[in-house]
């Protein structure tokens, strides 16, 4: 590749403080058997180390920004979309790592079908000092779906989609990641990606990592104590007050990510006949999970909050189906429970 022309793929990490991981996701990318690609590394003010380890490697592909101030992470994610010169798009968080096939396997069906816009794999989810738990398996099978098969898989799995590439110029026509979505702002994406039209790829075997610690954004917006303000701080940009904090939990982003959803669903869709069981699958069954803790503990406060949510998603989903989805929690917890015994 030569400096005048556009990489195959812009392989971008968005960081703040990522010291502890940032390096493992760099050698993640420069490993890749594909080796036409750029990785670009957008720094948010990082007040560790990250700039310095970034600043070591000399590879003519890395690419390091530093933005002049923390715009927060959202909006590091579209200056990483307006960074990049590749064909197709990546988006790695700084914690998590891409294995050695995954640009190569990704490309071959949007080289060779142009109406495919997003592709995607199962993946392997690791703890904080990278030791695999248990890998996260959509489909058994390596498939192309239509949009609305897409759609419906998105749907019945929750959020399958934690590492994607896809055709960089369909940003000039959806738009950018939406800041206000936070945590749901990566599968909104890839909905609209899908809604448009565009078919989507899946590859049975994994083809990147996806961290779990507890720095993570996603825990911090779902448990929003006083241990997990600075996290969601760093993700902001800025210190939230406390009433915006309450207005963003991880479950009302989620259905405020449901709701824009099937806003964008036509009416005639038999997707529409899909909200309760969206509900139960992204929201409903951590929801009960801490209802029931915040019951046992007397947290009366957070117990109206869940219970005036639940009654918010059943309105919205059919009452008369939310009732059903609550009554299989109890027959799939006791299935649970019963697997771990047994094994």
């Amino acid at each position: 590749m030569n400096g005048s022309e556009a990489p195959l793929a812009s392989v971008c990490i968005p960081v703040f403080n990522g010291e502890n991981y940032i390096r493992e996701s760099i050698h993640s990318v420069l490993n890749q058997t594909e080796k036409d690609f750029e990785l670009i590394i957008v720094d948010n003010c990082s007040t560790d180390r990250t700039v310095e380890i970034v600043a070591s490697y000399n590879d003519p592909r890395l690419n390091l920004v530093k933005n002049s101030s923390n715009m927060g992470s959202i909006r590091n994610f579209n200056r990483c979309i307006e960074l990049s010169r590749g064909v197709f798009f990546v988006l790695l968080p700084h914690d998590d790592i891409l294995l050695p096939t995954m640009l190569e396997t990704f490309s071959k069906p949007l080289i060779s079908d142009p109406n495919v816009g997003l592709v995607y794999s199962s993946y392997n989810i690791i703890v904080g000092n990278g030791k695999p738990t248990h890998l996260r398996m959509v489909a058994l099978e390596d498939k192309i779906m239509s949009s609305e098969e897409a759609i419906k898989e998105f749907i019945l799995h929750g959020n399958p989609v934690q590492c994607a590439m896809v055709r960089r110029e369909l940003f000039s026509s959806l738009g950018l990641f939406d800041p206000d979505l936070l945590v749901m702002t990566d599968i909104d994406m890839w909905s609209r990606i899908a809604l448009s039209g565009k078919k989507v790829a899946y590859f049975k075997t994994p083809q990147n990592c996806v961290r779990v610690h507890p720095g993570s954004g996603q825990r911090a917006f779902i448990k929003p104590d006083e241990h997990s303000l600075g996290t969601i701080a760093d993700h902001l940009g800025y210190s939230p007050t406390p009433a915006y904090i309450k207005n963003n939990t991880f479950h009302l982003l989620a259905l405020r990510y449901l709701q824009t959803l099937f806003e964008r669903i036509p009416s005639s869709s038999d997707l529409q006949k899909l909200r309760a069981v969206s509900t139960n699958r992204l929201i409903l069954r951590s929801l009960v999970k801490n209802l029931i803790s915040c019951l046992i503990l007397g947290n009366w406060t957070d117990v109206k909050q869940d219970i005036d949510l639940l009654a918010k998603m059943s309105r919205w989903a059919g009452v008369s189906k939310m009732i059903l989805e609550l009554l299989s929690i109890p027959t799939e917890l006791i299935g649970r429970l019963r697997r771990r015994i047994l094994s």
